[in-house]
């Protein structure tokens, strides 16, 4: 099941604001890494990269995702959840 969740990774060595030659190159990092099922956009704290990632638990995708985002060489700031993500992780009310 798809799981969805935006990380926010800090810019380090990049410009403020990102440029685009900066945003490939993170790009291809991020796919080199295995984070393909992510889109990569600017972000006021550095990057947000917004995933799409297939996982049996949203804490399983989350943890694979800053695994693969970490091995890209980012630096994770947090994690970001869009209400309907939290509403899917607590439990159904009899």
């Amino acid at each position: 099941m798809a799981k969805y969740f935006s990380l926010i990774a800090a810019a380090d060595a990049c410009d403020s604001p990102i440029s685009d030659e900066q945003l490939f190159d993170v790009t291809d990092a991020l796919g080199d890494a295995g984070c393909t099922d992510c889109s990569v956009m600017a972000h006021r704290d550095g990057l947000e990269l917004a995933f799409h990632r297939q996982a049996d638990s949203l804490e399983k995708a989350i943890s694979t995702g800053i695994r693969d985002a970490k091995l890209a060489g980012l630096t994770i700031l947090r994690v970001e959840l869009n209400q309907e993500a939290i509403a899917e992780t607590l439990p159904v009310a009899s």
